[in-house]
């Protein structure tokens, strides 16, 4: 008998680094519904597994096929007993089958969407609010993920677990001091996608030639944003999870600026390696700044962020904690034990 169910998109790196630990005082059995994705880089999933688990389908995430990828479900689901089971989402049918023939009472949602970038009213709010009528506990990233629960009329138990996984943290990090920063180098790390904001982004640093910004990610927008970069802004590949600590060193804020985020793994990145964030409050990891003192919480606009940079740069803002890392210690211990006490 497995005490938790847990069924999944991908093995992601930093939700089977929590599964594992998890598996440390909970007996657990995880359904990856694939093992590979075209959107994601090789370095992102991971197979380093402590728990038993299983594969739905192989290869790509997005061309499995559907019915086949069901069947599976359907007889992994009859060979296996567990007390309960947790979902994490309702955007697949697997998702779907899987609260229907569980128990209400036994049904767990791992809740990653946030209210600013998930539909709450229409067709899909009422599709949304059916899925949870199936849900006793939701276990919600941060406070933005607790609202969209509330604002869908969720009822049961809302825990907040601070994080979406864990990250790794098998390169030693360097403790700097703020006396030790420029306050003018800054650096994007993620995808060039319309969301992350990065157009306002290099208009507020292109107006001020003494900051340095490296955009360093892919997507979409790629040759869009090189058209307009400044002399003082930069843009390179994607980065693989080896070498962040050697991007990290180098700057003086992470930023992200986007318009929506369900988290940011790159924010906890970046507290583990001791360097400050500028976070947008339309993102999901806001909830681990503490404006002024490991980072700073800007609106996503152009005037707000301009703003704060000016104040950065001209020493009217200094941030008062110098060894940032014990954010994210503290944050994986409160992770850990929302599902250690399900």
């Amino acid at each position: 008998m497995y005490d938790l169910l847990i069924i999944t998109h991908l093995p992601a790196f930093y939700k089977v680094n929590l599964y594992n630990k998890i598996s440390e005082n909970n007996r657990i059995f995880v359904i990856f519904v694939s093992d590979g994705s075209l959107q994601r880089t090789k370095d992102f999933v991971s197979s380093e597994f402590t728990f038993d688990h299983h594969f739905l389908s192989s290869g790509s995430f997005e061309s499995r096929p559907k019915i086949k990828s069901l069947l599976n479900l359907i007889k992994v689901l009859s060979q296996i007993k567990y007390n309960k089971v947790i979902v994490s989402g309702w955007d697949l049918f697997e998702f779907w089958f899987a609260v229907f023939i569980s128990r209400k009472k036994n049904n767990i949602l791992a809740l990653e969407s946030t209210v600013y970038e998930s539909t709450i009213l229409g067709i899909k709010g009422v599709i949304k609010k059916f899925f949870l009528s199936r849900i006793s506990t939701i276990l919600a990233s941060g406070s933005m993920h607790r609202e969209l629960a509330k604002k869908l009329g969720f009822s049961g138990e809302v825990r907040i677990t601070k994080g979406v996984g864990l990250i790794n943290k098998n390169i030693a990090n360097s403790v700097f001091t703020p006396t030790e920063r420029s306050s003018k180098r800054f650096l994007f790390l993620g995808r060039l996608s319309p969301e992350k904001n990065l157009f306002s982004l290099i208009e507020v640093i292109s107006q001020f030639p003494e900051c340095n910004l490296m955009i360093v990610g892919k997507g979409p927008l790629k040759s869009e944003l090189l058209s307009i970069c400044q002399d003082n802004i930069g843009l390179q590949d994607h980065v693989t999870n080896d070498k962040i600590s050697d991007l990290f060193i180098d700057y003086d804020f992470l930023i992200l600026p986007s318009i929506s985020e369900t988290w940011g793994l790159v924010v906890e990145e970046a507290l583990h390696f001791n360097v400050p964030v500028i976070i947008s409050s339309h993102c999901g990891a806001v909830d681990l700044i503490e404006h002024g003192i490991n980072g700073y919480i800007v609106d996503p606009d152009v005037d707000s962020l301009k703003s704060l940079i000016y104040s950065i740069t001209t020493g009217k803002k200094l941030l008062r904690s110098a060894d940032l890392s014990t954010y994210i210690h503290d944050k994986d211990v409160d992770q850990i034990n929302c599902y250690n006490n399900l």
